[in-house]
């Protein structure tokens, strides 16, 4: 969830084009082709429209993940079982470690096939990862290029595939949950990319007809693409090494941007499961009673993105007049004034109110972008108070001065702002345009005038940050200045990818043009620390380093709110916020089953201990959960676990991604 490489195209133009972009095999246009009364159909609702994510090749979200992870398969997954362990997947059985833990040996399952009928075979392994390690394909490259070459991944029989990685890495089964891709399918494409490296050539998102979403190995296929009426429709797949216990027949996943709309679709049984990207508050479900509530603490947080390439608060490279005037413009100084500017508008920021009015009392206030769920988080690290003199103050170290400024009586705003910026945020989350337009008032009463907030869909952000041909510029020249944002990390947090000036857009994930050679080098002495005591103190550091820098701004920690109905069963809520399903334990009782509401309220682990041996790690985990309900739930409390080699299990929620994808934007 490491780092990743948002690699996507300028191509989202194609999605303003008035066509019909439909991928069909049996399924009718315009609607799923599905019956409620005799099939075994779950609808999943949404709150982002489709066609940005149109090859596993680029998802950068939550929601591409959602229905890819359904369709590919990785030699390993997380299981969703209490401990979160990662387990064989399309490997017949844990790998073989050498003792230095850099040589990893997986055999695979016998007569593994692709959706479209061709073997999977330890040829398709070794194809797949010269993908994921092609920089201008797959959004994996920036994490796998640091730990594998394509001589590292070596065929040694047709079940047989071994992985000689570069160095060390503590999350290593991370690396081994890619995507494994049809050579059928994807092998002309591939062989058109090395013949002719262009953005066309390589670009395997263009196509919106959902051609390029065949050939996985997973427990489901494409069978109707439609971005036009925004739904993805997936039936099972014969392939599947575990079809026989697939039991849901049709599986949709439905845009209903709205989410007033989508209650009523949900309350009408239109829609199964009510996302929680959706942020409803935790009475909006109140009067239904068919319905199972799950509260999670979400394993990510929401941030202001920084451009560092800003003349104040990212390069420094200002000149001010006044009492406080700057006369030194040294390298140094410049990037302490510039910290200066991005810790005042920290202390802009109302997260009490946010996390209690906007949010309804679903989020927590933020301290860095690291979550609070994660293991090592540093409690002692507060977060920035909303105290506008404290705001002055740090201006005025950066050399900014208020005597003789006026203000508006009525709002606050200071009449002559020292410069000007464009807040820009995605369309469709309630709470966070809210947040975003907030600070269209408090910034200015600081001198930091907000000339406009511009919330839009993916076709006017993604161009300006994650998918910029170069590194951003500022939003008047076609960049962004700041960005509302929300990530979604690992319960081992890595952030490989986002900061490191070798990740810089167009070739990874750094749209921040952050640079920080002191955070760039704990960062890599955390991540390929081993003994997991030392590992907790490097990420304590990183910590701090991100608390005193302010690469991002952070803002809030969210607590998912899930709704499904009560007729589905294998559903939970810790699965559903990690986003990596056994769709083998999800079954469909009946018509919808009137039960008594259920609501299950679990916080955040409060204390961690760690015991290594030779060959595993028991982690033992506390949890505060608190159960709301009328009829009997288990409530977890010291759980124990042994997860394989090294690397630490996971307790609850975090998975919403896969490799480098190990964290994912939370649009």
């Amino acid at each position: 969830m490491g780092g990743y490489k948002l690699r996507l195209s300028l191509v989202i133009i194609l999605l303003l084009v008035s066509s019909i972009f439909i991928f069909e095999f049996n399924g009718s246009k315009g609607q799923p082709s599905v019956n409620h009364v005799t099939q075994k159909v779950i609808v999943w609702g949404y709150n982002n429209p489709f066609g940005s994510e149109n090859s596993p090749t680029d998802v950068f979200s939550v929601y591409g993940y959602d229905y890819m992870n359904s369709i590919y398969n990785g030699l390993m997954r997380r299981t969703v079982a209490s401990d979160r362990a990662f387990v064989p997947n399309l490997a017949s059985t844990m790998p073989t470690v050498s003792v230095d833990f850099k040589t990893w040996t997986f055999t695979l399952r016998p007569g593994l096939k692709f959706s479209d009928g061709s073997d999977l075979n330890a040829s398709s392994i070794v194809f797949s990862y010269r993908v994921h390690l092609t920089a201008s394909i797959d959004n994996a490259y920036s994490l796998l290029s640091q730990y594998f070459t394509n001589s590292s991944i070596v065929e040694v029989d047709n079940l047989t595939v071994q992985f000689n990685m570069l160095k060390a890495f503590a999350f290593a089964p991370q690396l081994f949950s890619q995507w494994i891709y049809s050579e059928d399918h994807f092998g002309p494409l591939y062989d058109a990319c090395l013949a002719d490296i262009t953005l066309a050539a390589c670009n395997w998102n263009t196509d919106l007809t959902g051609v390029n979403l065949q050939g996985g190995s997973g427990p489901f296929k494409v069978n109707v693409y439609d971005t036009l009426n925004n739904f993805i429709e997936l039936a099972p797949n014969p392939f599947y090494y575990n079809a026989l216990a697939i039991n849901i027949e049709t599986l949709v996943f439905r845009t209903i941007v709205d989410a007033t709309a989508a209650q009523a679709a949900f309350a009408a049984g239109e829609i199964q499961i009510f996302d929680a990207n959706y942020k409803a508050k935790a009475t909006d479900f109140s009067s239904l009673v068919d319905i199972t509530e799950t509260f999670v603490g979400a394993p990510g947080t929401q941030e202001m993105s920084i451009n560092h390439n800003h003349k104040y608060f990212g390069l420094g490279s200002y000149i001010t007049t006044g009492a406080n005037a700057r006369t030194d413009f040294s390298a140094s100084a410049n990037a302490t004034a510039a910290r200066n500017i991005r810790k005042a508008i920290s202390h802009t920021i109302d997260r009490d109110f946010i996390a209690n009015e906007i949010s309804g009392g679903l989020a927590s206030p933020a301290s860095t972008i690291m979550p609070s769920i994660s293991i090592g988080w540093d409690a002692t690290l507060v977060p920035r108070v909303y105290d506008l003199n404290v705001a002055k103050t740090f201006m005025e170290d950066a050399g900014f001065d208020y005597s003789g400024k006026t203000y508006d009586p009525v709002t606050g705003a200071m009449f002559a702002p020292f410069f000007e910026i464009t807040v820009l945020s995605p369309i469709g989350n309630v709470d966070r345009e809210q947040w975003a337009a907030r600070m269209g008032i408090e910034l200015p009463k600081i001198g930091i005038g907000v000339k406009e907030h511009v919330s839009d869909s993916f076709g006017v952000w993604g161009p300006r940050t994650v998918s910029h041909p170069v590194p951003p510029p500022n939003y008047d020249n076609g960049g962004y200045d700041v960005f509302f944002i929300g990530y979604s990390f690992e319960l081992d947090f890595d952030i490989t990818g986002l900061y490191e000036k070798s990740n810089w857009r167009p070739s990874g994930g750094n749209f921040y043009n952050y640079d920080n050679s002191t955070l760039e080098t704990a960062l890599s002495d955390y991540v390929t620390e081993l003994d997991i005591p030392t590992r907790i103190s490097l990420i304590k550091r990183l910590q701090e380093i991100l608390y005193d820098d302010q690469p991002t701004i952070p803002i809030v920690y969210g607590i998912d709110h899930w709704a499904w109905n009560n007729y589905i069963v294998g559903l939970d809520g810790l699965s559903l916020s990690q986003r990596d399903f056994e769709w083998e334990l999800v079954d469909i009782i009946g018509d919808f089953v009137t039960i008594t509401k259920t609501v299950k309220i679990t916080d955040q682990i409060t204390e961690t201990s760690f015991v290594t041996t030779t060959n595993s790690v028991t982690t033992i985990d506390t949890v505060r959960e608190t159960t709301i309900e009328t009829e009997t739930q288990t409530n977890v409390a010291n759980t124990s676990f042994n997860v394989f080699g090294i690397f630490l299990g996971m307790l609850f929620i975090i998975r919403i991604s896969r490799f480098s994808r190990s964290k994912k934007m939370n649009i």
